[in-house]
This record gives C-alpha cells, structure tokens and sequence, in this order.
C-alpha cells in the first residue's frame, strides 16, 4: 500500500527479510534487521526525525533542529555533535562532544557559497581556493596545482612535498590508474 518498502530480502544477510513499517505520515516507525534487532524512530511535530531506539540496548540517538529545518544537535551515548550555520543557511561550526571534551572544527565560504577553509580542533587552518566551479585548486601547503577533467574527476595535483600525482581515466569515465 501508499508505494512504501515493506520488505527486504538480502541473500548474503539470510532468509530472514529486513522488515519496516510506517506511521500515518509515511515517516518509517520501525525497522526490524533480520530478526535480529530493531530500530524504532519517532518524530517532532513537523515530521522530522528526533529519535532512534535500539531494541538490542544500544544507546539512542535523539536529535534537535532549529525553527529553520537545519539539523541543530545529534547525540548517542556520551557523543553529541552540535552544528552552527550562517544566515545563508551554510554550516559554519560543528562541535563533536565526547564525554565532556570538545572537538571544534570550523567552515569558511566564499560570496558563492563554495567551501574556502576549515579549521580543525587543534587551531590547523587549511584554505581551499576554489575555482569558478567551486572545487579546491589548493589545499593549503597539503596539495597545489589541483585540475580536473571535465567530468568533475581530480586529473592531478602536486602534494606537500612535491610528490606529483596523476591519474587516467577510461572510456566510462572511471580512474583507471592514479599514480
């Protein structure tokens, strides 16, 4: 009924199906792996996701948005992964908290809203200088001289130390040798 997955049966995970069922918003309620363990999910107010159990004991996962949409807090057990974002709506902070010490890490973005720099827990700052397209053409002193193909794929770039790498790519577009 309504078009939703009921039922997956993996091969290589058994003859016991992967089962889901559904609310009357067709959010999914339950996910029953195999027979072995089960995921029950429940939402807020405006149908987002704000929680996970797991029946085999495993911590739940609980999460809280901002009045705009945008993820706010994800915690499990003693984790919690906390998000900040500009007023264009681009993340700009992430703090991961892990039984009380906090990792930071930061986002800078150009006019463009393409990534220009991050800032890591340990103050290591890494600039991106992205091209029209958005893509990094340098990460700092960690790799310059970035090109592409015009299939989006990295073509070659000069690490650090002065290591050149390249790669190739065959007819389906696909790597085929990056050395």
């Amino acid at each position: 009924a309504n078009h939703l997955l009921w039922t997956v049966t993996d091969p290589e995970a058994g003859t016991t199906p992967t089962m889901y069922t559904y609310d009357g918003a067709a959010n999914i309620q339950t996910i029953n792996h195999n027979g072995v363990a089960t995921e029950t999910r429940s939402y807020d107010t405006d149908e987002r996701l704000s929680g996970i159990s797991y029946s085999t004991g495993d911590p739940a996962v609980s999460y809280g948005w901002y009045s705009n949409g945008l993820l706010h807090v994800a915690t499990r057990g003693n984790t919690t992964r906390t998000l900040g974002y500009d007023a264009d709506r681009r993340l700009t902070s992430e703090t991961i908290a892990i039984g009380g010490t906090n990792y930071t890490l930061g986002y800078g973005h150009d006019q463009y809203g393409n990534p220009t720099s991050e800032t890591y827990p340990d103050n290591t700052f890494a600039s991106f200088y992205p091209d029209y397209f958005g893509r990094p053409t340098e990460i700092d002193r960690y790799a310059t001289n970035i090109s592409y193909y015009a299939n989006g794929a990295v073509d070659q770039f000069t690490y650090g130390n002065n290591t050149y790498h390249t790669s190739n790519l065959d007819n389906r577009q696909l790597p085929t040798l990056s050395r």
